[in-house]
């Protein structure tokens, strides 16, 4: 094929129609998508205000200061002892209080009969124990749905989750 032979205006003519033919296709294309686009959005717009109309039924969400209060009440990331002031009792609750920081509570598995789960930080086992069940002098006294009562000692005192 030698370039001096092409004729020029034959082959600008043939792809002028290759242009014209794309065009055109291109256009219908489009055309005939808007009808379906249209249809599609006024179907997707009914589903839409048939959800909007349930949401009279949801509850209303409680305000942030309640859930503020909530969280101030709690004593984050702490075990709890009771303040008992007692004759000679300062270096026993001490005691209890330096034993108690050994411990974390982990979780509390709920059921008919709660299990708590609490960490010795010192010797990194983990116990698995139920109401009035005794481990290293701890004594689990009450298990209730965030917190677990503990006896060390005969001194009482709370761990939180």
């Amino acid at each position: 094929m030698d370039v001096e032979k092409i004729e020029w205006e034959k082959l600008n003519k043939i792809l002028l129609g290759i242009f014209l033919f794309l065009l055109g296709w291109f256009l219908l294309d489009i055309l005939l998508s808007l009808g379906k686009t249209k249809e599609s959005f006024l179907t997707s717009f009914q589903e839409s205000s048939e959800v909007i109309s349930g949401i009279d039924d949801l509850k209303p969400i409680p305000e942030f200061k309640q859930y503020e209060e909530a969280v101030k009440r709690r004593k984050l990331f702490k075990g709890t002892l009771p303040e008992k002031t007692t004759s000679g009792g300062a270096s026993t609750q001490d005691s209890a209080r330096l034993v108690i920081s050994d411990f974390q509570l982990l979780g509390i598995a709920k059921g008919a009969n709660p299990q708590a789960i609490i960490l010795n930080k010192k010797t990194n086992q983990t116990y698995f124990l139920y109401k009035g069940q005794t481990q290293d002098n701890l004594k689990v006294e009450d298990i209730s749905e965030n917190k677990v009562k503990l006896n060390y000692g005969g001194e009482v005192f709370e761990l939180f989750l």
